[in-house]
């Protein structure tokens, strides 16, 4: 990393002196006062500061018309910030120059703070490398609706932006999520909007005193009559669990992807009404609270004793 660092600076220092001459020195071989070099260098840095801010200008509209023809957003983002980031190096790298400071003096200097500095950083360097990797994996793009599982828990929401050390998340909620792209590439993505299609899933419970046949076809006539479910794959309706007090009736079928939220949940209210309209009955747990007085409280309670030994 230092030689990096010494080459780097070494070869910008020879690459400035034909300019540190240009501009410094006079035609008699003598060089400015440092107050000249100081305006020459706030005028290098001012011009310097406007033809960079133009160049992305220019950069970002040329990407925007690229980016309709399958650039990605986030690529685009990430490049001019990276490319910002290096044109204002190389720029104050020229303003330091015309200030006579020796570069190469300074390589050790820069290097030593390099180490330094990526120790404090680890993670900040960490997130801006796992942005990298998410941006040429395409593990999932703006405008994707995804879940991340790490180990800080469980986000899901549409994709806003991948930037170089976060990605943002917008919720259901409507709350804007910010995660660093260390965790997120450290945790587990799940892309729902990868594939066309997304499978539904439905349970709900029954009395045990319900016909399932009954059942099961006044489901599939619910099924059969929304449009958004597709035929192929086809749906099933089948008894999923026989719990304690209900049996559980599943439905599975798939919907488009931009239908899903939809049919998730008017297939709910839709089998409720139609369990309602044919005497379907859902269960749901009841307390019972008996109030015993005098002799009827006492019978109780020589009840509730004799049980209790009879289980032990």
């Amino acid at each position: 990393m230092e030689e990096f660092w010494k080459n780097f600076v070494n070869w910008w220092a020879e690459m400035g002196a034909s300019l540190y001459q240009w501009l410094i020195e006079t035609p008699d071989g003598a060089s400015m006062n440092l107050l000249t070099r100081i305006i020459i260098a706030l005028i290098l840095l001012i011009v310097g500061k406007y033809l960079i801010k133009l160049f992305m200008r220019i950069f970002r509209r040329v990407s925007g018309i690229k980016s309709q023809v399958g650039i990605d957003v986030s690529v685009k983002t990430f490049v001019a910030a990276a490319l910002n980031l290096v044109l204002n190096i190389v720029l104050v790298v020229f303003f330091l120059l015309i200030l006579g400071v020796d570069m190469t003096s300074m390589a050790t200097v820069i290097s030593s703070a390099t180490v330094a500095i990526g120790l404090s950083l680890q993670d900040l360097i960490s997130a801006v490398a796992s942005g990298v990797v998410l941006l040429r994996s395409k593990h999932f793009r703006t405008g994707d609706y995804i879940r991340i599982d790490s180990s800080n828990g469980t986000c899901e929401g549409t994709v806003s932006s991948v930037g170089l050390i976060a990605s943002t998340l917008e919720t259901f909620e409507n709350q804007h999520v910010v995660i660093p792209n260390n965790q997120v590439l450290q945790g587990v993505v799940t892309n729902y909007s990868t594939n066309p299609t997304r499978r539904l899933t439905v349970d709900i419970d029954v009395d045990y005193s319900t016909d399932v046949k009954q059942c099961k076809k006044v489901m599939q006539d619910v099924i059969a009559s929304d449009k958004r479910i597709l035929k192929n794959p086809t749906p099933i309706v089948t008894v999923y669990n026989l719990a304690e007090f209900s049996i559980t009736m599943r439905v599975i079928c798939y919907t488009k992807r931009v239908d899903y939220w939809d049919v998730f949940y008017d297939i709910r209210e839709k089998m409720l009404l139609a369990y309602r309209a044919n005497d379907i009955s859902i269960p749901f747990k009841r307390i019972v609270i008996e109030n015993y007085q005098g002799s009827d409280a006492q019978h109780a309670a020589i009840k509730l004793v004799e049980k209790e030994k009879n289980n032990k």
